[in-house]
């Protein structure tokens, strides 16, 4: 992959379902008025997401947008997913419960359309059908005054010390589970850069098979140092 390059997307609507496509009788808890289909996506729609991560219009669904992020952040760094038979695509659906929409999302490549050349191109030394073990070093702690000159009127401080310890460290198996002890919040903030370095994406940005990564905490964030091992 080129430096500081990301791999350009393409994504397809495939299947825009039905609320009676999932379930055989009307939810007793949905409002008479609800819609019973997505009505922001139409089947055979596509997208395009550039070398920069960037959709090439405005994409219609936010909260599709936050349900794909994972898989495309993946894909774009090189990612393989388990149980595809070629690298560069890969099938995903928005969570939404009553009308879920599919999608189909390709590698963008007119010159390197053959999987033998995808192969050489893109993918790393480990691929399809096994994550890469990972391990999560906490390289840095904040508290707020490591932050904020001046306490904040809307906050009232706590003193206590944070969850993570500088220089702790978890081991992310094959099987991608969070590991014990892990806060759950941080975790959900480093999915994406997890998956993707599990099934063998590279971040242009940073050496081979590592990344580095905060939580999203604005009164205590935590840094770390993922990399497969």
């Amino acid at each position: 992959m080129d430096k500081q390059k990301r791999i350009p997307l393409k994504v397809t609507v495939l299947r825009v379902m039905k609320t009676e496509d999932v379930f055989d009788k009307p939810i007793p808890e949905q409002v008479s008025h609800a819609p019973n289909c997505c009505a922001r996506l139409k089947e055979g729609q596509v997208f395009i997401i550039d070398e920069n991560g960037e959709c090439s219009v405005d994409f219609p669904c936010t909260w599709a947008w936050h349900d794909l992020f994972p898989v495309t952040t993946a894909m774009q760094t090189g990612g393989h997913f388990v149980m595809k038979k070629r690298p560069g695509i890969q099938y995903s659906c928005c969570t939404d419960g009553t009308m879920p929409v599919v999608f189909k999302i390709e590698y963008l490549d007119n010159e390197h359309q053959n999987e033998k050349n995808i192969q050489e191109k893109y993918v790393g030394e480990k691929e399809g059908n096994i994550r890469c073990p990972l391990k999560i070093t906490v390289v840095k702690t904040m508290m707020p005054g490591d932050i904020y000159k001046n306490s904040l009127p809307e906050v009232d401080m706590p003193h206590n010390e944070p969850m993570l310890k500088e220089g702790q460290s978890f081991m992310v198996g094959e099987n991608g589970r969070c590991p014990e002890n892990f806060p759950s919040f941080a975790w959900h903030d480093l999915n994406h850069y997890v998956l993707s370095l599990q099934l063998g994406g590279n971040f242009p940005e940073f050496p081979k098979g590592t990344v580095y990564a905060c939580s999203t905490d604005g009164l205590f964030p935590v840094f770390f140092h993922l990399e497969r091992v």
